[in-house]
């Protein structure tokens, strides 16, 4: 197929790109002017469209695809995330990018959501979860998935959501708490951190990006599928694992930061009609390797500064 992909350059969509090119897919980058991360798609074999969320609707291309993935979201940061004017500009942009799907003739559209649409819940989330969020990003996802689902029936296009979890990347922001404490303890400092013992759900954004493409591939009109592995264990078990591949004597400061507000105790993927609907299975024991690949990314980095 080819595939519209916004949010192109970013820490889940890069991945998304590559993946897709090898499966054989068609991509066309969707992505904001002088993005700082264009780089990410050179040597890719993609054609780029330049365009800001807020100009999609009105935005006039040749170019066209089968099916419209929409990642791109301004304000995820945790800092953002009660900024309410920002967030509702990105449900604003949502309902642009279905018509930005429509111009290109897509027959589907991919909303990419997040568990932040949910709140706080003691169960695995599924498509059945009720959705009680508590910060503007989550409201924001929220009404995005519901007013682009009722644009695409009117335009017939069919519209899947993909509620991603816990997804970690070499290309997420710093202050991630994978990338944080690669880095961290990679400059032999000792990251500060909270108690950490929710009970997590982490998947590489290699086998997000695959989990995404087998949803636009086979998902069904109409539902929800949570991304994660569907498998759970400690925060912190997590961390002393990625410690202990730097240096198992390295010290780790639990305990020394306070959890943020609306901070969820436990966050793991129900994944039951994934792999019902689309097949998808993930590989529960890809966290070693794709922490592997933080680490690596962020040696070459230090080794360039110095």
């Amino acid at each position: 197929m080819t595939l519209a992909v916004t949010g192109a350059t970013g820490a889940i969509g890069t991945h998304l790109v590559r993946r897709a090119l090898e499966q054989r897919h068609d991509v066309v980058a969707i992505v904001r002017p002088g993005s700082r991360n264009m780089s990410r798609l050179d040597e890719l074999s993609v054609r780029i469209i330049e365009c800001t969320g807020g100009d999609y609707a009105g935005f006039v291309t040749d170019a066209k695809a089968d099916a419209f993935i929409h990642l791109a979201w301004e304000g995820a940061a945790l800092n953002f995330r009660d900024d309410v004017n920002l967030q509702w500009q990105n449900t604003k942009d949502t309902l642009g990018a279905v018509e930005l799907a429509h111009c290109m003739g897509c027959k589907e559209f991919v909303f990419a959501t997040s568990q932040a649409e949910v709140g706080r819940t003691d169960e695995p989330i599924s498509n059945q979860t009720p959705c009680f969020p508590e910060s503007a990003y989550g409201a924001a996802k929220l009404a995005a998935g519901q007013l682009s689902l009722l644009r695409c029936r009117q335009l017939g296009i069919r519209h899947c959501r993909v509620r991603i979890l816990s997804v970690f990347s070499e290309h997420a922001d710093d202050n991630a708490i994978i990338n944080y404490v690669v880095r961290t303890l990679l400059k032999g400092e000792k990251p500060s951190l909270t108690p950490c013992e929710q009970s997590w759900d982490f998947m590489y954004v290699d086998d997000a990006a695959d989990a995404i493409l087998a949803v636009v591939e086979r998902g069904l009109d109409g539902a929800i599928y949570s991304i994660g592995s569907g498998t759970e264990k400690r925060l912190r078990e997590y961390i002393e694992q990625i410690r202990d591949m730097i240096g198992p004597e390295l010290p780790l400061g639990f305990g020394e930061k306070p959890y943020f507000p609306h901070q969820p105790m436990r966050l793991v993927a129900d994944v039951t009609n994934l792999v019902t609907d689309t097949g998808y299975l993930s590989d529960i024991n890809s966290f070693g390797g794709g922490g592997e690949k933080v680490i690596e990314y962020y040696r070459k980095a230090f080794l360039l500064t110095q």
